[in-house]
């Protein structure tokens, strides 16, 4: 059976991803923080905090799709303070890679990620640099 690892978020396009997931799929891992997700048998749903993806290890997964990002205001996607910088990396790049690195040892084949447009990590805007 097809196992599919989708880091979801509460935000609209994670949620949407787990969605379209769910009817498609033989078998899903969820893996997000806080959020409470309505899953059904074929859902695993893993909580985590992200620094520690050790439950994730032990899961065969085919494909991950990874939706995460730090929620800014309008203005931080402009100019992110320079005390909110590291957080805005851990999530929005490490957390990424960490997921990456652990589908990868998990044997997935392939990888979704949905970053953001006009992300370039030769861009001055923090944003769209740590985006790209």
């Amino acid at each position: 059976m097809k196992t599919e690892m989708c880091l979801v978020v509460c935000f609209l396009v994670g949620v949407l991803v787990f969605y379209l997931l769910k009817q498609g799929c033989g078998c899903a891992a969820v893996v997000e923080g806080q959020t409470e997700i309505d899953c059904d048998e074929r859902i695993i749903q893993i909580q985590t905090d992200f620094e520690n993806l050790e439950d994730i290890d032990t899961l065969q997964i085919d494909d991950v799709y990874i939706a995460i990002g730090t929620k800014l205001s309008l203005s931080e996607l402009l100019y992110i303070k320079k005390s909110k910088r590291d957080d805005f990396k851990k999530v929005d790049f490490e957390y990424v890679k960490n997921i990456a690195s652990c589908g990868k040892r998990c044997g997935a084949k392939s990888l979704s990620f949905i970053s953001a447009i006009g992300a370039n990590n030769r861009s001055l805007n923090t944003y769209l640099n740590v985006k790209g």
